[in-house]
């Protein structure tokens, strides 16, 4: 005689098949990544594509299956484990590139101050910059660094965090730190884990 499970044991097996791939997410990943880690010296433009496309198809596919057949309440507990998942894989992209693992902190930081020089189109800059950074980077380095078309004028050592790139007239900012960076590719990772949820609640 076949035996019903009551909705909490169903729901109990459910959330740790859900955790399992879960985990099974992050190893996948975390092999991945660690792929990426010895091509280091890969061109620093590949950078934002590369993390973004491992990061939504491992997630976007584990997610999807994750998700399938599964009620709200246990989709929203699945939606904390796979944040759970993104934070970490952040956490790790951004230490290894604080220590110049995945690729040299300072190329970096140069790579993101050209973005902004190309959305800003200022043919002169003032940048201000902690003196921690400063540290980092090299003041000298700074101001040879070259810029298309447009050259930094004026560095300004201030207490505050990452560096702020100014228009030589000031009406244009852009703010340039590798946590701003790191922030904004997880809240959009975060955003497509939500839209898989939501379709999937239809």
């Amino acid at each position: 005689m076949e035996v019903l499970k009551s909705d909490d044991k169903l729901r109990e097996e459910i959330l740790n098949d859900a955790k399992t791939k879960a985990e099974r997410v992050t190893k996948k990943i975390k092999g991945e990544v660690d792929l990426i880690e010895k091509d280091c010296s890969s061109q620093i433009e590949k950078i934002d594509n590369n993390f973004r496309l491992l990061i939504e198809k491992e997630i976007s596919l584990e997610t999807k299956k994750i998700f399938a057949g599964i009620d709200i309440e246990v989709k929203k507990k699945t939606l904390d484990f796979v944040g759970k998942i993104v934070d970490e894989i952040f956490e790790n992209i951004k230490k290894s590139i604080e220590n110049n693992q995945l690729i040299n902190y300072k190329d970096f930081i140069f790579k993101l101050i050209n973005n902004s020089v190309s959305e800003i189109q200022s043919t002169s800059y003032i940048l201000e910059i902690s003196k921690k950074e400063l540290e980092k980077l090299g003041k000298k380095d700074l101001e040879s660094l070259k810029l298309k078309n447009a050259k930094i004028e004026q560095i300004i050592e201030k207490n505050i965090d990452g560096i702020a790139l100014y228009s030589s007239d000031r009406k244009k900012l852009s703010f340039i730190s590798l946590s701003n960076f790191i922030e904004r590719l997880k809240s959009e990772e975060r955003i497509k884990i939500y839209e898989i949820l939501t379709k999937n609640e239809e």
